[in-house]
């Protein structure tokens, strides 16, 4: 019987502990092919339950739940930007979103510090290593909405991603 309990308590273990759940911390770098970079720390979550975080808790209790997850950075102190990644079969995370951050010396803006706005969509091939995910060559296409408030047109900007934990 004991060992009966045990093997139970195991099995109860990892599979509580596969899911991420906001606690720790994730770099999140974004290289654009011009030669911006911009990086910001974030937080992924995937387990539906409940969390500071409404729109993660919102997405995550979806039926797709298991699906997905959901990853939430702070570029700015009043604004949360958040992604809602797919997960595929093929091990690929895919998502698009609003995306709203800042870029200095932006070279796409005539060397200007700039506040981009418009619509990002990324896909990576994902590793996963118990609850921690990493993307180390994401790709991104970047549709910038706002650049004549630059004087510029608007474009359409490309590059890399990464996501690790720290």
């Amino acid at each position: 019987m004991k060992k009966l309990t045990l093997l139970f308590f195991v099995i109860l273990l990892f599979t509580n502990c596969t899911k991420e759940v906001g606690k720790e911390v994730y770099n999140l770098t974004f290289s654009f092919n011009t030669g911006e970079r911009i990086t910001t720390e974030c937080l992924v979550y995937e387990k539906s339950k409940k969390y500071k975080s409404s729109t993660a808790e919102q997405v995550l209790a979806s039926e797709s739940a298991g699906k997905i997850i959901y990853v939430e950075a702070q570029f700015y102190t009043t604004e949360i930007w958040g992604m809602s990644f797919l997960k595929t079969e093929a091990d690929y995370l895919a998502g698009i979103s609003y995306f709203h951050a800042p870029c200095a010396n932006a070279s796409f803006a005539a060397g200007q510090n700039v506040d981009i706005q418009g619509v990002m969509d990324m896909y990576g091939s994902y590793g996963r290593k118990w609850r921690k995910y990493t993307v180390e060559e994401g790709t991104f296409t970047f549709q910038w909405t706002n650049a004549a408030d630059y004087g510029e047109t608007n474009k359409v900007l490309t590059g890399t991603w990464t996501l690790k934990r720290k």
